[in-house]
């Protein structure tokens, strides 16, 4: 039970020392740029305009921000390295099953019952044998085996089953991101829409 709670703990540390990295880096200077289109009460005319004046600021300072966007891109590289490289480490964890777990549930009831096992089972063991040793009658002591119920696990293999789901998707929509992010210096000039699908994603602290 420990060992799991102290896994997780540093899978989470692990999935923020990216968002830590650019926050450090870029130092709130994207939130201090886009801060009039993020705020609730600002009319249409008002947001457009600061729209147009973003644009413009960064058409006319193309090139001179360099090192924040190869910083973003390092970021997203960071979260796409970091999901894969805990997919693997999840799979030597789990004795080579984390891989295929989330295939291998959904595929659970479609087979035979006869030739069926369940696969949550064989990773996360509701029983198990366990050794007891007691004081006897006589003080010397003595060992009993029995079987133990195991309740824990059954929170665990639905942890698990959430975390093979949530780590293919989140590889897939971050590989997509990264993908697009690369061919941006190849696109042209930035418009108003591009910008603020930026400023939703990166403007009032978001993900990055």
């Amino acid at each position: 039970m420990l060992r799991s709670l102290f896994v997780l703990f540093l899978q989470a540390l692990f999935f923020y020392v990216p968002r830590y990295i650019w926050k450090t880096w870029e130092g709130k200077r994207v939130q201090n740029l886009t801060e009039q289109l993020t705020e609730p009460m600002k009319d249409g005319a008002t947001v457009t305009k600061a729209s147009e004046m973003l644009v413009d600021y960064l058409d006319q300072n193309r090139g001179y921000h360099g090192g924040y966007f190869f910083g973003f891109v390092l970021t997203e590289f960071l979260y796409f390295v970091n999901v894969i490289a805990q997919i693997f480490i999840m799979d030597k964890f789990l004795g080579g099953e984390f891989s295929t777990y989330g295939m291998n549930v959904v595929q659970f009831t479609e087979w035979h019952w006869e030739a069926r096992y369940d696969p949550m089972i064989k990773v996360f063991p509701r029983m198990a044998k366990c050794t007891f040793h007691m004081f006897g009658t006589s003080g010397d002591i003595q060992k009993h085996d029995a079987i133990c119920i195991l309740p824990i696990n059954i929170i665990n293999e639905k942890i698990y089953v959430f975390l093979w789901f949530w780590f293919v998707i989140l590889s897939a929509i971050t590989g997509v991101f990264l993908t697009y992010r690369n061919t941006m210096p190849f696109a042209s000039s930035p418009s108003i829409s591009s910008t603020r699908r930026f400023t939703y994603f990166c403007g009032s602290g978001s993900s990055f």
